[in-house]
């Protein structure tokens, strides 16, 4: 399982990326490079060119440009109206998706603080009753009892895993990052990434089939890696500045919109049931693991697709032709959790012969040596009498009824102060069953192990790691549909805001300072030549945003009809500078929420790791 886990991405990956270098190669290149800016450093090879700025590194080609056009060619001008007017409803999943993401923010950041507080008081708590005499014990003991287990849990770890359980025990009610190492098993990284590339992917082909709608034509793609944060951009001429506010709101949203269709798509596959074809029932012979908790010891040892048998001597299957008498009443589909949430010990008249001789020669308890656990004797003169044994091979085999054949041996069993529990599996299942001890609570196995009934059909491996593609495929969709919709600086959001600020007066533009899309699709140009400043290029999300549209400084150069409206007197004047305030009071205000969230979420790790 982990094999495929880390092959078939990794693979998939690998071919995704060399189908993306073939076609820039058979593709016509655009040899457009930036002239503003800074200037990177650049070593040119023959499709792709490197920039290295600072901390940032990017790796772009001007080879794709033409994809989108011949996309919208080979669909025809009747569907690429139809798709035009589907991205103009778009907008409005845009505004919807930019007011939600907002709000889910500021939810998030005053829970995850909320519980940093709560966090806070716990500890305060848990010091003031090392220090408290019996009077302030007493009231301490009482502000704490719902995490005392919890605590008592915490401090039995060290070092990095004290990190990682803080992350792992994050409420349900928060929004958890997707970290590898920290939040999720480091074994999902190639999955990850896969995921992420293919989501990007579709986001920016999003941004440049509705800029193609308009006859604009991206500039370059580019895969960037800043610190160790990575991201995709597309970029486009300076001639979107020339859109009117309607078009730079479908671009905006175009891209989110498409995240929020792949999320939608994979949503009703899950609920039409297309991946039944894939798994089977296997209730008849015990419960499927479904997934592990990673930071959990169980996860080395059982892995999903294994199938569970027994709990004990207790079968868990849905045929038991003798079931065992406390549990003779207990429905199937309940058994595994009412037998790790009792106290119950199967059938206690069974055990494993040993030697007599041989079992009295073992070392006498208190067991010193730490693979040793306690075995008793049932039955026969010597009932009762006690010594160490180290537990495999001798538990590795299902028990048997006592008492043994002769006298030579004895029926012997783990006492019930080990608080042992057997789990009996196949691995993959389909294996030779082996058994996995586990020596703790057994609501600890519960909470740690999903159970199902569904096996994958053929290869469990390459079955279950698609169908974890598939959910972070979904998850990554909807969040980077979220995400680039907040209102903050450099995002989707940001410019469909800035768009929804000049939209009533985007109309009200000098006609002459826009290029008419009429004559740009008929190949002419009413238009003077452009100068150099006209052929620069800026990524979507990393311009200046108050120039792009309109509503910044009046200061600089001419940028267009965007900018003439800006500046000025009068009501047009007044209304600039509203929208500006306004913008800079949502933006910056939701820059302060995420920083917020970032930060209590640190905060809480540190604080449940300690």
């Amino acid at each position: 399982m982990l094999t495929a886990l880390t092959v078939l991405p990794s693979l998939s990956l690998i071919l995704l990326l060399i189908l993306i270098h073939y076609l820039t190669l058979v593709l016509p290149s655009s040899n457009r490079r930036p002239i503003t800016g800074p200037s990177p450093r650049i070593s040119s090879t023959s499709a792709w060119r490197f920039e290295r700025t600072n901390l940032s590194l990017s790796i772009w080609t001007a080879s794709l440009n033409s994809i989108p056009r011949h996309v919208l060619d080979r669909v025809g001008y009747k569907w690429a109206s139809r798709l035009k007017r589907g991205y103009d409803v778009g907008v409005g999943l845009g505004l919807l998706g930019c007011a939600i993401s907002s709000g889910v923010a500021i939810w998030a950041c005053a829970s995850v603080w909320r519980d940093v507080w709560r966090e806070a008081q716990l500890h305060a708590a848990m010091s003031g009753t090392s220090g408290a005499d019996g009077g302030g014990m007493g009231g301490a003991v009482d502000v704490a009892v719902d995490v005392g287990k919890e605590m008592v849990k915490r401090g039995m770890m060290g070092g990095m895993e004290e990190v990682v359980q803080g992350a792992s025990e994050m409420n349900g009610n928060m929004l958890l990052p997707l970290i590898p190492g920290i939040t999720i098993p480091l074994s999902h990284l190639p999955t990850l990434v896969l995921a992420f590339v293919v989501n990007q992917l579709i986001h920016e082909f999003g941004h440049a089939i509705s800029a193609a709608l308009d006859d604009i034509q991206p500039s370059r793609l580019s895969f960037n890696l800043h610190l160790v944060i990575p991201s995709m951009m597309i970029s486009f001429p300076s001639t979107v500045d020339q859109l009117d506010a309607n078009a730079k709101m479908r671009l905006a949203s175009s891209g989110p919109v498409h995240n929020v269709l792949t999320w939608f798509m994979l949503w009703l596959l899950t609920t039409a049931g297309a991946g039944n074809l894939f798994w089977c029932d296997r209730a008849e012979d015990g419960r499927v693991v479904q997934d592990v908790h990673w930071a959990s010891p169980l996860y080395a040892h059982i892995q999903p697709g294994d199938l569970i048998t027994h709990l004990d001597d207790l079968f868990i299957g849905t045929y038991i032709p003798n079931p065992s008498a406390a549990f003779s009443s207990t429905s199937v589909s309940d058994r595994w959790h009412s037998y790790l949430l009792s106290s119950e010990e199967g059938d206690t008249g069974k055990g494993w012969c040993m030697n007599k001789i041989n079992f009295l020669a073992l070392p006498y308890t208190p067991c010193e040596i730490g693979n040793e656990l306690t075995f008793a004797i049932l039955d026969g003169p010597s009932k009762g009498q006690e010594r160490c044994l180290v537990p495999h091979p001798i538990l590795d085999i299902p028990s048997g009824s006592c008492p043994c054949p002769d006298g030579r041996w004895v029926c012997i069993r783990p006492t019930g102060v080990e608080n042992l529990l057997r789990i009996r599996l196949r691995p993959g299942g389909r294996g030779t069953e082996r058994v996995v001890l586990w020596n703790g609570p057994r609501e600890e196995v519960r909470d740690a192990v999903v159970v199902g009934t569904e096996a994958a059909r053929g290869w469990n491996g390459g079955v279950r790691t698609a169908a974890l593609f598939f959910r972070y495929l979904s998850t990554i969709a909807l969040s980077l549909y979220f995400f680039n919709l907040l209102p903050v600086p450099y995002t989707d959001g940001s410019q469909l805001l800035l768009s929804l600020l000049t939209w009533r007066s985007g109309r009200n533009y000098a006609m002459d300072a826009i290029v008419p899309m009429q004559a740009t699709l008929m190949g002419g140009s009413t238009t003077k030549p452009r100068s150099r400043s006209d052929e620069r290029e800026f990524e979507l999300d990393s311009e200046d945003e108050e120039e792009l549209v309109g509503i910044g400084a009046g200061g600089g150069g001419p940028r267009g009809a965007g900018e003439r409206h800006g500046g000025g007197s009068g009501h047009g004047g007044r209304e600039d500078v509203w929208k500006r305030r306004l913008r800079r009071l949502i933006q910056w205000g939701m820059m302060v929420v995420v920083f917020g969230w970032i930060g209590g979420w640190m905060m809480l790790i540190l604080l449940r790791s300690s």
